[in-house]
């Protein structure tokens, strides 16, 4: 099996409880990011219609927690929370992270303090992007390379805990999807 075939069917094989459920309730498209393989594919109707390769993640790897300075790129299902089209990457697609679950674990780990915690839960519940400054870190999306090293890009996981993605392909995404678009990341 050819590595794109093995993508497009890693996507479509994701354990639906592990799928952004409100996506697929309403059939809206989503975003799937396979850390490992440094791929990132575009699900509609429970497709692959798209796979962009490389993706880049953070330089320090990916792991289910991370705390500012890791370089570490949460995995999850995430909603695109805000845009920056003035982005210094181009264009930035914002994630709501920290979620609840790292919120609990940075409180209950002493990372975080309390009002953080609340502060955290409070942004979920009221449907708004939750504290990007706490030491769980914040700030973390998809973008594109603006002007960064196509090379380097295609050779190494670079960024400080986001995705990354070439130009030419982040102009797409930002063409096919919006806030509230759901993004999965393993």
């Amino acid at each position: 099996m050819k590595r794109r075939e093995f993508i497009a069917a890693a996507a479509a094989a994701i354990p639906s409880w592990l799928l952004p459920l409100d996506a697929l309730a309403q059939g809206r498209p989503y975003l799937a990011a396979f850390s490992a393989q440094r791929a990132l594919a575009y699900i509609k109707d429970g497709r692959a219609e798209w796979i962009i390769e490389p993706m880049a993640v953070g330089s320090g790897g990916f792991a289910e927690h991370r705390v500012r300075g890791g370089n570490v790129t949460p995995m999850g299902s995430f909603t695109l929370s805000w845009v920056n089209p003035q982005s210094r990457f181009r264009l930035f697609f914002g994630f709501n992270y920290p979620l609840p679950a790292h919120a609990e674990r940075g409180r209950r780990e002493g990372i975080i303090s309390s009002d953080e915690y609340r502060s955290i839960m409070a942004a979920h519940e009221g449907g708004k992007t939750p504290p990007q400054t706490t030491r769980l870190g914040g700030y973390i999306g998809l973008h594109g390379l603006g002007g960064r090293s196509r090379q380097i890009h295609g050779q190494r996981n670079w960024t400080r805990g986001c995705l990354a993605v070439d130009d030419p392909s982040i102009d797409r995404i930002g063409k096919l999807v919006s806030v509230g678009t759901r993004i999965f990341i393993s």
